[in-house]
């Protein structure tokens, strides 16, 4: 009996010891997971943009993410990489909360029209229930329309 409580023992002090390891492990694995959350939106919120007038400083890959969209590098040169230093200067001289977002609108609506200009990135129009995704002189009316003769 003496054998069999202390081989109980044994096996149940593994088994406490088993699982405390893993919520141990559990929990360094969620601490680390945060940190490297935290990490992340430190690396994001701190991101800066980089004074581009010597080439040294240029990024290996000249893609710059806005948001969602992805603006392509044939966009660019040298020019408006100093541009775009030029203009984070202007941004940090602005006070007001309000005038930072308004001048944010503006380079956004500038990087968007210079990106419609890229014929590669236009993208196609919506296909909806008013246009059915044809160009509009192939839709059947103004075809019968043209071909219709005049009745007299």
């Amino acid at each position: 009996m003496k054998i069999e409580m202390k081989i109980e023992m044994k096996i149940e002090m593994k088994i406490e010891m088993k699982i405390e390891m893993k919520i141990e492990m559990k929990i360094e694995m969620k601490i680390q997971e945060n940190k490297e959350e935290k990490n992340n939106a430190d690396d994001e919120d701190n991101m800066s943009i980089v004074d581009m007038t010597d080439s040294e400083n240029w990024p290996i890959d000249k893609n710059i993410i806005i948001k969602t969209s992805i603006v392509p590098e044939t966009i660019f040169s040298l020019n408006i990489y100093l541009t775009l230093s030029n203009a984070l200067n202007i941004f940090n001289s602005l006070v007001s909360m309000q005038d930072k977002q308004d001048f944010i609108h503006e380079i956004q609506k500038v990087l968007n029209a210079k990106v419609a200009k890229n014929l590669n990135n236009v993208l196609p129009s919506e296909i909806n229930d008013y246009n059915k995704g044809r160009p509009k002189i192939t839709k059947r009316r103004y075809i019968l329309g043209k071909n219709r003769q005049k009745r007299g």
